[in-house]
């Protein structure tokens, strides 16, 4: 990929460069030469510089479900931006569960990078655009990782009760282990749905920036 990138940098100059010109007649045309290259100069440096220059994409969430969904998000706060592995993220959120859930919940969880366009990033050791047969067994775990959530009684296991959760914004640790080194760093997009005996639970998109 970086050599693709280095190629697209190589054909932006050649389009960019000037055709050589005849030599110039008098000071007059010389000037106006020196003032052409000038700027070419300069909107090669942009160029360059804004194909090199890589921002965070910014931490963007939004719903890919229906109303229907039992799951419904009403907000969702991470930070930093971009967040750092290892480190420590801030998280917040306020959700409703609008009908009980036994389980199993079944997670389909699809993750992209961006490189020059966006990659789909394969399923491995669990890491990845996986999907999970029921994600249940998991929610002890996570509340393990982030304490905050059984202080606040939000369910750490199925079945999930009907009502209204919400965590104010608490801190978690981001481990580096576990996840593949070259996933430590970029901007991904990631889109998760949940289902319960095929009936959709939720849908929603999520887009955000790691750093090592």
């Amino acid at each position: 990929m970086k050599r693709v990138t280095q190629l697209l940098c190589i054909s932006l100059l050649l389009l960019l460069l000037p055709l050589p010109a005849p030599a110039a007649r008098n000071a007059t045309d010389r000037r106006h030469n020196e003032v052409i290259d000038q700027s070419v100069d300069s909107v090669i440096r942009n160029s360059v510089y804004m194909m090199t220059k890589k921002q965070p994409v910014g931490f963007h969430w939004s719903s890919c479900g229906s109303k229907s969904d039992l799951f419904t998000l009403h907000t969702l706060t991470i930070t930093p931006n971009p967040i750092h592995i290892p480190g420590t993220a801030r998280v917040a959120f306020a959700g409703s569960v609008n009908g009980s859930v036994k389980g199993p919940i079944k997670a389909e969880l699809e993750i992209k990078k961006k490189e020059i366009i966006w990659i789909r990033i394969p399923c491995i050791n669990n890491v990845g655009s996986c999907t999970y047969a029921d994600v249940c067994p998991l929610l002890p775990a996570v509340c393990r990782a982030l304490p905050a959530l059984k202080q606040h009684g939000i369910p750490c296991s199925c079945p999930i009760k009907k009502g209204s959760y919400e965590l104010p914004l608490s801190q978690v640790a981001i481990p580096s282990e576990g996840i593949p080194s070259f996933l430590e760093k970029g901007d991904y997009k990631a889109t998760v749905k949940l289902t319960a005996s095929g009936r959709p639970l939720a849908c929603y998109s999520l887009k955000f920036s790691l750093t090592a």
